[in-house]
Formats: C-alpha cells, structure tokens, sequence
C-alpha cells in the first residue's frame, strides 16, 4: 500500500519527476533514479537533517559508484563537501557534487520556486538547473554519511559526451538569462563553463577521443585560463597526451620495475 506506480507516456526525466512531486502527499520528497539503491538508514539520515534546521531548501547524502552488478566503484562524495548557502561554489565548480538519488528537498520549496524544467534539450541537466534554483535562495545541508548507491552503465547520459555538454551549456544559459544567478556572480560564469568543457573531456577521453578530449580542454582554457591550474584539467592533458597505449606500457615498465627490486 505505500508504493504507487503511475504511468504516463515517455517524457523524459524532468515531466516523471514533476509528476512524482504532484501526486506525492508528503512534505519531503526524495528522489531514487533508475536502478540506485539507499541504505536503510537513508531516509532517516536526511530527516533527522531536516529536523535540526527547519529553513533548508534541500539535504542530500554521500554515495558511490557502483556498476551493473553492484559492485562498488569510486566515491562520488562523503555528504559534507556543501553546506549552506553555497551557490558561488556550486558555479565555481560546474557542479552540485551529489547525485538526485541523494537529495531530498521540501515540499514548500517546490512551491516556492517551481519544478523542473521540462525543456527535453535540457534532458541530462535538469536536475542541475532545478538544485542550482534551489540554492541560489536556500541553504542546504549533507548528511555526513554515504547511504546511496549510484549505478552505472555504458549507456548512461555521461557516456554520451556531445549530448551532455549541450544539456549543461543550456543549463547553464537559462541560469543566468533567466536572473537566477545574481548579477553580482556574473562572473563565475567563465568558470563554470571551463567546468563544463573539463568534465566533457573527461567524458571524452574515457569513450577513448583523446583528440576530443584535448579540443574540449582547449575550449576551457580559452574560457578561463586558470582552468590550466585545476587538477582535473591537468590530469586529463597528461592522459590525452600521452595515450591509452603509452600509460599502458608505462604502468606495465613501473610494475616490472617494482617487481624487480622488491
């Protein structure tokens, strides 16, 4: 009795989610994309959030990686990097740091500020734009703890550089035509885009286009030229320059040399 399954034609993610706001009863909605999994305690890490600090817009939780089968991956975040009002780092860095599995926001909120928008070329970004409403006139709080698990797959919008980019930069666009982003931030939005052209390559670079992947660092720079300084970038140039084949035999040289002098 306390699951409801409603059916609507495909409409992409952001019509599902505004139709789980609307029939939803409750005062905090959460949110599980596809096949993600919570901890037990999820729920009640994000309310006992709630309880200490009745004015936040939004709480979200750590979580990890983990692929097809379940098998656990990277870490995503420990569900402590935000706190508060933290717009200006969220521009800064191109990105909320959580995923939606994680968050849970107010009803009221909703109320407040609107849902999220149903644009289809916003598809894969959405959820970006709907956090960064969010945060740009409510604080917002994590957990401390890691109770979600994000799944991943070969097929997941991330894979899909081209359309990722193009779902953020319009993200992006709408935040600041639309006066979301005061105008006293305007200029973050050089650094959010470097953030942006940064994480496509690495998209890129991990669908194995190198050449794309150093055009997209290069976009970054003539973005904002201190993007070269940021680890990410570094990291990304160093692979892509080199070469899949060349890491390959230099990991392979390093482990025969250990091996050697052990």
């Amino acid at each position: 009795d306390s699951i409801v399954y409603i059916y609507q034609e495909n409409a992409e993610r952001a019509a599902a989610r505004n139709r789980g706001i609307k029939q939803a009863s409750g005062d905090i909605i959460f949110f599980l994309d596809a096949d993600d999994l919570w901890e037990k305690n999820h729920v009640e890490k994000v309310l006992e959030v709630f309880e200490k600090k009745k004015s936040l817009g939004l709480v979200y939780s750590g979580s990890i990686i983990i692929d097809g089968d379940g098998a656990e991956l990277s870490l995503i975040n420990k569900g402590s990097e935000f706190q508060g009002y933290v717009l200006r780092n969220v521009l800064k860095a191109g990105s909320v740091r959580f995923v939606n599995s994680s968050a849970a926001v107010s009803r009221k909120i909703f109320d407040a500020v609107g849902c999220f928008n149903e644009d289809r070329q916003l598809s894969g970004s959405e959820d970006f734009e709907m956090w960064v409403r969010i945060i740009s006139k409510y604080p917002i709080a994590g957990t401390g703890s890691i109770t979600v698990k994000y799944r991943t797959y070969s097929e997941n919008t991330m894979s899909n550089p081209e359309r990722m980019e193009i779902s953020m930069t319009r993200a992006v666009d709408s935040l600041f035509l639309n006066h979301i982003v005061h105008p006293d931030m305007i200029h973050l939005k050089d650094q959010c885009y470097a953030r942006i052209y940064i994480l496509t390559a690495i998209n890129f670079y991990a669908a194995g286009n190198e050449i794309n992947a150093l055009r997209h660092l290069w976009r970054s720079l003539k973005r904002y030229p201190f993007a070269a300084f940021y680890p990410a970038f570094l990291c990304i140039l160093l692979k892509a320059a080199l070469g899949k084949k060349t890491l390959q035999t230099l990991r392979k040289l390093t482990h025969y040399k250990n091996r050697r002098f052990k």
